[in-house]
């Protein structure tokens, strides 16, 4: 798939990065979500990191 291939693309392309920008590329290519259950229009509670749900 498209996203797929732009993930490795990215992968690609931050390894050929020189080691001083290698450390930011790699931290904006990190990504975090949260989970938060809602019931009736409300949340129900806190929110979540994804990784307890794994």
């Amino acid at each position: 798939s498209f996203n797929k291939y732009l993930s490795i693309s990215a992968k690609i392309t931050r390894s050929a990065l020189k080691p001083n920008l290698k450390v930011a590329a790699e931290k904006r290519g990190l990504s975090d979500a949260k989970v938060v259950t809602f019931k009736n229009g409300a949340a129900t509670s806190e929110t979540k990191p994804l990784s307890e749900f794994a």
